[in-house]
């Protein structure tokens, strides 16, 4: 409303893709993650200065830091690495091209509009209960990401700012612009 009373003109958007990023973006990051844990901490196939006394002290601090990563990271790691050595087909290569697939949907929405707005996270927040086991934690939180991890696997720029409070709890709002025009998405926010 405050939007409108300010001149702007609102629209419903729908990317049935933007349902599905979190998984495919798992798989991006994930997979990323174990190749660089795998190489001593360095990326490979770029073209730059590799820190190899960095890679030598992350080698060695591997195999006893292990134990410090936290559940959820160990549990990525766990399950790339299950991907790597069980699944012969390209499930990297086609999570990469629904990114870029999702990337030229919102690049053609932004045609028409100038910033997306949507919920940070599709839920309400929810307490902490430390009753639950990993796996039910694990599997709750997977759900957090829902609407901020298509625009990181996309590269568009994004902010949450505070949008009040549901039910006495705080809620974000997601600001969502094209790729370069990043001021005007923070003018928004203001």
């Amino acid at each position: 409303d405050i939007f409108e009373e300010l001149g702007s003109t609102i629209q419903s958007i729908s990317v049935p893709l933007h349902d599905k990023a979190s998984k495919f973006a798992f798989v991006i990051w994930g997979y990323g993650g174990l190749q660089i844990y795998k190489q001593s901490g360095q990326g490979s196939l770029y073209k730059d200065w590799y820190n190899t006394e960095m890679m030598e002290i992350f080698k060695r601090s591997k195999s006893t830091s292990m134990n410090e990563l936290s559940e959820t990271e160990k549990a990525i790691l766990l399950a790339m690495a299950y991907f790597d050595k069980g699944y012969p087909d390209p499930i990297y290569g086609n999570s990469q091209n629904l990114s870029l697939k999702l990337q030229q949907k919102y690049d053609e929405i932004f045609e028409d509009v100038d910033v997306i707005a949507l919920p940070t996270i599709p839920m309400k927040p929810f307490e902490m209960d430390g009753a639950n086991d990993r796996v039910d934690r694990l599997l709750r939180e997977s759900h957090l990401t829902k609407n901020t991890s298509p625009f990181s696997t996309t590269n568009h720029p994004s902010i949450s700012i505070p949008a009040g409070t549901v039910d006495g709890l705080h809620v974000g709002l997601q600001l969502v612009a094209d790729h370069f025009v990043d001021k005007k998405m923070i003018r928004v926010s203001h």
